[in-house]
């Protein structure tokens, strides 16, 4: 059993924007670690587990993390 942390965002929020708004909380993950505890666990290398074929990514959350080598 575990606990995840996923970002839920609505389909018609433009790409870019998803794209950003993840690019800067991976960015930022440190300072966001030091505000929540929960955020200790959040690394782009875990980042599709427990949701990787269970939802659809968005758009540009596809894109962020095949850019980092994360999605196909």
């Amino acid at each position: 059993m575990a606990v995840t942390n996923i970002l839920l965002v609505r389909n018609d929020l433009p790409e870019p924007l998803v794209h950003d708004l993840l690019a800067a909380m991976y960015a930022d993950a440190p300072r966001l670690a030091s505000a929540h505890a929960a955020m200790k666990a959040f690394k782009l290398d875990d980042a599709l587990l427990g949701i990787k074929g269970v939802i659809d990514l968005h758009p540009g959350a596809a894109r962020f993390y095949k850019e980092k080598g994360i999605a196909k």
